[in-house]
């Protein structure tokens, strides 16, 4: 549930402004949110052993190593109600340019990740182009709708 905050946040910052709900914040703001959830998933691969240890059971604890490193995948890859969602808000060209850079970021770390998922040590390449995303999505994001 936490990682659903990262949505509310644009969502809430949106109304406090506009002293009303709208779509464009929950489209703009739901890409964000789920590289804000790849992050923390990612995460958790150098923490598995511990948090498994610990009784702490996300997916990635829960998961054999194998599945598991699918997971930032499937989020990458589950993209469909946000393509869908920003053509009913009409912000398809304004998120264009942040969609392509995140999505050159991610699919390599999602290689990178599925390459070494074994391997956490490995991953701080993968975690830093996670980071990246994020970054340049939001940033381009931004200037995609002051710009459009």
């Amino acid at each position: 549930m936490h990682r659903a905050a990262f949505l509310l946040i644009v969502v809430g910052t949106d109304f406090v402004q506009r002293k009303a709900f709208a779509a464009a914040p929950i489209v703009a703001g739901l890409s964000y949110a789920l590289l804000a959830m790849n992050l923390l998933y990612i995460n958790q691969f150098p923490d598995r052993a511990a948090d498994t240890a610990a009784g702490k059971l996300h997916w990635v604890a829960r998961l054999p190593v194998q599945q598991g490193r699918w997971g930032y995948a499937l989020i990458v890859t589950n993209r469909l109600p946000v393509v869908v969602g920003r053509h009913i808000a009409g912000l398809v060209a304004a998120v264009r340019p942040a969609g392509a850079v995140r999505d050159a970021l991610s699919i390599k770390a999602a290689s990178l990740l599925l390459r070494h998922a074994a391997q956490p040590q490995q991953l701080g390449g993968a975690i830093k182009l996670t980071i990246a995303a994020m970054l340049a999505h939001g940033a381009l994001l931004s200037l995609g709708l002051i710009l459009g």
